[in-house]
């Protein structure tokens, strides 16, 4: 059987004619070139922050350089000063930057041996290597410079990936060394464990919130993350927090013009149990390892889908303890006995009921 097959109208012809051959092969290679440059013209690379460069190369050590002196006795007033920063990633490549550095936080700041800090980066230079305009981070180091003091900083550190594991709504950090160089009169660096947290303005803009400048809880606060918060921090022992202050709390508006609030500073948190920690005086516990539950709920039925959320999570926020490194596995190990008693509490729907269906001592009560 014969078979038809059509010819398009706009089919070029086949010619016997080399020169018309080479002019028609010719004229096909340039639109492909041109096509092919149109193309790359149109593609631009991922835009990243500084901080996303940081955890996706695996950075090893900071450099930092500036006035100790001048840091120590202006703690309290919160000024930025003149540094300098290295960063030295796991391939072995180092990347300088120019910045400004100031003391940040509280207690840490008035009692610790090296404040915690706000690190400040030039935009400018951020925008000649392609990054966004994300140019503050938080970096925090060890109380003091002995073991223990660092043993708590890794503690406070997994009680941030432990929140990370419940919630896409929380503060991305980075494990860094960091090598402090004194620009004054002290020679010798000083080499501490540290990590970085990530900038409020960052959070919102990762997560396409709105940065929120009320300075407490309201009637447009979303319920789900904040008794995703409220069961979070009475799992790590932690009564370092306010709601009718905000004290600890980023508070972030959704597109829904709901109020998200997402938890940071843990170092008061039984979890870590620093020896300086101590519980909020307006409760009645003794000790930050005693839990004690900052709310006010009818029925624990109101309860029950955020529960069954950090039941589901059980393995998940145990292998963030086991799998870090770093940590001594006594240390360790009172981490994991610590969240199992947790996972006891809330498996048993009596216990469970008289811990988190209460009215909240205090004077500040029926503002939880």
């Amino acid at each position: 059987m014969k078979t038809y097959t059509p010819k398009p109208k706009g089919l070029l012809r086949a010619s016997n004619n080399p020169v018309e051959t080479v002019r028609i092969r010719l004229f096909f290679a340039i639109v492909l070139i041109l096509n092919c440059l149109s193309i790359e013209a149109q593609y631009e690379p991922p835009r990243i922050s500084f901080l996303d460069q940081l955890i996706g190369e695996e950075v090893q050590v900071i450099e930092l350089a500036t006035s100790l002196d001048s840091l120590l006795i202006n703690r309290k007033k919160y000024q930025y000063q003149k540094a300098e920063m290295s960063v030295t990633f796991a391939d072995g490549t180092r990347q300088a930057e120019e910045l400004k550095v100031r003391p940040r936080g509280r207690f840490r700041n008035m009692y610790g041996e090296i404040p915690p800090l706000k690190i400040k980066l030039s935009n400018s230079s951020l925008r000649r290597q392609g990054y966004i305009s994300m140019n503050e981070l938080k970096l925090v180091l060890p109380f003091g410079s002995g073991k223990r003091q660092t043993d708590w900083l890794y503690k406070e550190y997994l009680v941030y990936k432990l929140y990370e594991t419940l919630s896409p709504y929380s503060f991305r950090t980075q494990l860094v060394e960091v090598i402090l160089k004194d620009t004054g009169k002290r020679k010798r660096p000083i080499r501490l464990q540290a990590f970085l947290i990530e900038d409020k303005e960052e959070v919102a803009n990762r997560l396409a919130l709105q940065p929120c400048k009320q300075s407490h809880l309201g009637a447009d606060l979303s319920p789900d993350h904040y008794q995703m918060v409220q069961l979070f921090q009475f799992m790590i022992g932690n009564t370092d927090w306010l709601p009718t202050t905000s004290h600890n709390l980023a508070l972030f508006r959704n597109s829904a013009g709901g109020v998200i609030p997402v938890p940071y500073d843990f170092d008061f948190a039984g979890l870590v149990n620093t020896n300086y920690a101590w519980p909020n005086d307006l409760l009645p516990i003794a000790n930050v390892k005693e839990r004690y539950f900052m709310g006010n709920y009818p029925s624990l039925e109101s309860l029950r889908p955020v529960i069954q959320h950090f039941q589901s999570k059980k393995d998940e926020l145990l292998q963030v303890i086991e799998a870090f490194s770093s940590l001594r596995k006594v240390d360790k190990q009172q981490m994991r006995e610590y969240l199992l008693s947790f996972f006891d509490l809330i498996a048993d729907d009596t216990v469970a009921e008289r811990q988190f269906v209460h009215l909240m001592e205090g004077p500040r009560g029926n503002h939880y």
